[in-house]
């Protein structure tokens, strides 16, 4: 889980200290994305392939991936040359 800090906290951290918290953060986050990448996985495979064009349009853009994340990104299925 992300370490609980304050605004000020962070501010008073130097720049190896920043790195540090960053480096944790991140690798925590990745942990996160490895535990549920297996059990959508799993998932994924046992969708029909109408139920798996639903699931991308659906999520890619809430995970930042489409064009409803705000970001300009991707829309569903250009990401991979559907």
């Amino acid at each position: 889980m992300m370490d609980k800090f304050s605004d000020e906290s962070l501010a008073t951290m130097s720049l190896p200290e920043r790195l540090s918290y960053r480096q944790r953060n991140l690798e925590a986050s990745l942990r996160e994305v490895e535990n549920l990448s297996s059990a959508v996985d799993k998932l994924y495979a046992a969708l029909s392939d109408d139920q798996k064009t639903a699931a991308d349009d659906v999520v890619l853009p809430m995970m930042g991936m489409g064009m409803g994340s705000g970001g300009g990104g991707f829309g569903p299925g250009m990401m991979f040359g559907r």
